[in-house]
């Protein structure tokens, strides 16, 4: 939508987003999803999709210029609260599910955000679709931004009506009582493993497990218990905010993190290289947006798959997949000259990318859990690197030639896929 709206205004529009989006993801972000819950974080920072996209319908004077900026800045503000707020919420479904199957705990992580991306890149091919037959029968921008902005109203409408979450054993919560953990590495104040001492729930003695997760309630509102075992009950106000903010600095120290900073940090970059750089390299908009239609449903199809896999088999597999497939699209960019009628190659370019692209935005944040627990810190650093790589890449995209930002991708997928490959502690974790 950006970098077709305006070349020059739009990356620098997607400049101040993400700037603002990790502004709200060291600040706010965290502290709002505890206060407001998922539910109504996300439909809040949603609302301010529909006000960027109608914040650009018109940019012929500067006041509309400045005004599109603003629009910028408030929907980095709110994209903190939609991903922070989706990110605790499917790992909460998920271990309702786990509790109510009696399944280990983050054993079906994979799946869960396997069906969820499925469904937000079903998203992306419909709304690519419904934009290529926009500009297919001569409509104008103007109509595509109003269809933008209805169909976004609607999407934040929807999520008044997510239901409080029915946990019909509470004894045999994943959060409560001594139950065996999925998740093999913590952050390093807590690495204690817990274990089902009986199978009979009567026998359960019913005790909060101080963890690195929120604890399971029946509404995601409900207060969560932080990294450091005080329950965020105690803290009121300020304190609780400092708190938050300090159990975000504090995983900066954690060596599983930091080796998850590069794959993280190029989570963010495939975006940029498929919405900054292979979106305007097609000229023509009716074709532009076919091929973004067929890399989204393929990423759905990707995502869904390989989540179901990553649950039977391990997450790395699948990672080194992605590596591989990102690659070779990104060589062959390098050395071909660029054939706007060859619409076949567009096309094959498309399937590689919706592969790699669906698999990396299921897994990196199925990894996180994996590794270092599901408290809200935990995703709010999760998110924090992927918009520096989103911002950074759209930042030097008008700066940098294509073959540079190619390279800088390849460096950084390869740099990332070691860091997980290699250390025995991490690829353990990765493989069932």
């Amino acid at each position: 939508f950006a970098t077709t709206l305006d070349p020059t205004l739009g990356p620098i529009s997607l400049g101040i987003l993400y700037l603002f989006w990790i502004i709200s993801l060291l600040t706010i972000s965290t502290s709002a999803v505890k206060f407001l819950s998922p539910k109504w974080a996300m439909l809040i920072g949603s609302l301010t999709y529909p006000l960027y996209v109608s914040a650009g319908i018109e940019l012929g004077h500067h006041i509309f210029v400045i005004l599109y900026f603003i629009a910028s800045a408030l929907i980095g503000i709110g994209a903190g609260l939609v991903w922070v707020g989706e990110s605790v919420f499917i790992v909460q479904c998920c271990n309702v599910h786990e509790n109510i199957n009696d399944l280990s705990n983050n054993s079906k992580l994979g799946t869960f955000n396997g069906v969820f991306n499925l469904y937000l890149q079903l998203a992306r091919f419909v709304g690519s679709l419904i934009a290529a037959l926009i500009f297919q029968f001569d409509g104008s921008l103007t109509t595509m931004f109003i269809v933008m902005i209805v169909i976004g109203l609607c999407g934040s409408t929807t999520f008044a009506f997510i239901k409080k979450m029915d946990t019909t054993k509470p004894a045999k919560s994943a959060y409560y009582g001594r139950i065996k953990s999925h998740s093999v590495l913590r952050t390093e104040t807590d690495t204690t493993e817990m274990e089902m001492e009986t199978d009979n729930p009567a026998e359960i003695e019913l005790e909060p497990v101080v963890d690195a997760v929120p604890t399971m309630q029946a509404d995601a509102g409900e207060e969560a218990v932080t990294e450091n075992g005080k329950e965020n009950a105690d803290l009121s106000g300020f304190k609780k905010f400092k708190q938050e903010m300090k159990d975000i600095v504090l995983l900066w120290k954690n060596k599983t993190f930091l080796y998850l900073i590069p794959i993280t940090f190029t989570f963010g970059l495939f975006t940029t290289f498929i919405a900054g750089d292979v979106a305007t390299l097609i000229i023509d908009h009716a074709f532009k947006f076919y091929v973004l239609t067929v890399q989204g449903g393929v990423a759905g199809l990707s995502s869904y798959i390989m989540g179901k896999g990553s649950d039977k088999w391990g997450s790395l597999y699948f990672i080194l997949i992605c590596f591989f497939v990102f690659n070779a699209v990104y060589i062959f960019f390098y050395f071909w000259e660029i054939d706007q009628n060859a619409y076949w190659i567009w096309m094959v370019i498309a399937v590689l990318l919706g592969i790699g692209d669906g698999g990396i935005l299921c897994l990196v944040p199925q990894i996180y859990p994996i590794l270092l627990g599901d408290a809200g810190a935990v995703f709010a650093n999760m998110r924090i690197l992927q918009s520096i790589g989103l911002g950074l890449g759209f930042a030097y995209y008008p700066i940098t030639t294509f073959q540079f930002r190619i390279t800088f991708n390849i460096i950084f997928i390869t740099l990332g896929t070691i860091c997980v490959a290699f250390p025995k502690d991490i690829r353990n974790s990765l493989i069932v």
